[in-house]
């Protein structure tokens, strides 16, 4: 019996942080399709034919937005038609790919979004490198992807691998910063809550660095 109230006592120790949260403030810090960019692009465009193509890729969105799923599946794939036929491969290709992923997993085709990011994410590597900056970036929201679908393993060798590439840079920068916040909300929403705090611990070093002057 006692070492029974002495696992209970530890258990409880352990979870109290996620216990003390009230469910609003979890519900709150819980990251949501619509929380992410999943390719949108909010740069300028040079020339006429990638300006239709952003067009598409933003009347597309918008159709999600509004829930129109079927318009919103046209629209994207009018943009892709576009960005290839102006051969921009970003912005163009890339993004509109990963919209369409977008609106897959908001359809409920969770197969259908993973292979469409990835898809977007060999289009990425192929024109970047493996090991670019840009192309881990990309990672986050495939990361979330696998999260929210089960696939913890793959969610957390994304988030550690752009955490990686973006260190390997030898800067310390906000990027980082926006990488690591993500890791520790993914961390926190498996539970893992003590993980979360010492990123956080860093976060907060790193952003007391940065403010520097």
């Amino acid at each position: 019996m006692a070492v029974l109230v002495r696992l209970a006592a530890c258990l409880i120790l352990l979870l109290w942080p996620l216990l003390m949260e009230s469910p609003a403030a979890l519900a709150e810090n819980q990251r949501r399709p619509e929380d992410l960019k999943f390719g949108k692009y909010t740069g300028k465009v040079e020339s006429a034919a990638v300006s239709k193509w952003l067009e598409l890729d933003n009347r597309a969105r918008e159709e999600l937005a509004g829930g129109d799923y079927g318009a919103a599946e046209k629209s994207f794939k009018e943009a892709l038609q576009a960005a290839e036929s102006a051969s921009s491969i970003y912005p163009g290709v890339i993004n509109s790919l990963l919209g369409l992923s977008l609106l897959y997993e908001k359809m409920g085709s969770r197969g259908e979004a993973e292979r469409t990011y990835e898809l977007g994410m060999r289009t990425a590597e192929s024109l970047w490198g493996a090991q670019s900056l840009r192309f881990a970036y990309l990672m986050i929201d495939l990361a979330w992807l696998y999260h929210w679908h089960g696939k913890e393993s793959g969610a957390e060798t994304l988030f550690l691998r752009a955490i990686k590439t973006e260190e390997s840079s030898g800067q310390e920068s906000s990027v980082l910063v926006e990488l690591l916040n993500e890791y520790q909300l993914y961390l926190r929403e498996c539970g893992r809550v003590a993980e979360s705090e010492r990123i956080m611990h860093r976060i907060e070093h790193l952003q007391g660095k940065l403010s520097q002057p």
